[in-house]
């Protein structure tokens, strides 16, 4: 069991998912040629995973955003991005969003594309969730998103910015599902840091996104980043899919 566990998570590493129905005999016969185009195609996504960066007249601030969909508007794409509520202040005078790396190659520490024009589509104070969009002449790839029920040792893997720095991602399971009222958090074993917030929580067995990593345990004198917190889609999912069906 744990030689498949590790497996599962190798194969999320490098960008591959792992299907979800399939039978290990048709695994076996997919060809090198679909594996690698595959391959590519989920690293590409990953590398569109964003650094969400809100400036105001004291200074600026820094997140994580990830694509969820995209629509031809004439002869632009307008692709709309999650992040976290609280990653957009209330007196914010500028946002933008910037990726890094090669195109489907993975990540680096360099900035490979800027968007300056960033519009607030959505905000919400009690879920901690916003969607932004983006007006673009290039098609971004998006990530798919999992409504679906969580459950404890769920395998996961969290795509962010720490510290307001380079692209990172790390590992780690699904533990306890937190309700207070109608207010809904999972806690997670994959550490995440400030500048994480806003980044997907993704799925590692289906490659979906289901969660948004949203807040660090800590007290006055330590953080404790081996319990971290996300929101699940499940439970924000109407002000999702209303934001993204906008007119």
């Amino acid at each position: 069991m744990k030689k498949l566990l590790h497996g599962l998570l190798a194969l999320c590493v490098l960008g591959v998912v792992a299907p979800q129905s399939r039978k290990a005999t048709e695994q076996v016969c997919i060809s090198a040629e679909k594996k690698k185009s595959f391959d590519f195609s989920f690293r590409e996504k990953l590398s569109c995973v964003g650094k969400f960066i809100s400036e105001d007249d004291g200074g600026e601030g820094s997140g994580t955003c990830f694509p969820v969909k995209k629509k031809k508007v004439g002869d632009k794409w307008k692709t709309y991005w999650l992040t976290n509520n609280h990653n957009i202040p209330w007196n914010v005078t500028n946002l933008r969003i910037e990726l890094f790396g090669p195109k489907g190659k993975g990540f680096s520490d360099n900035i490979s594309r800027t968007f300056r024009r960033v519009d607030v589509v959505m905000k919400d104070s009690i879920y901690d969730v916003a969607m932004v969009s983006t007006l673009t002449e290039k098609e971004i790839p998006v990530l798919e998103m999992d409504y679906g029920a969580q459950e404890s040792f769920k395998k996961v893997f969290v795509v962010g910015f720490p510290l307001g720095l380079f692209p990172h991602y790390t590992e780690g399971s699904l533990s306890t599902k937190i309700k207070t009222g109608s207010h809904i958090r999972w806690s997670t074993n994959a550490p995440i840091m400030f500048g994480n917030s806003g980044g997907p929580v993704i799925d590692v067995a289906s490659g979906k996104v289901v969660g948004i990593a949203s807040a660090i345990i800590s007290n006055r004198d330590s953080v404790y980043n081996s319990c971290s917190l996300m929101i699940p889609l499940n439970s924000c999912f109407h002000l999702i899919e209303k934001a993204l069906n906008e007119k």
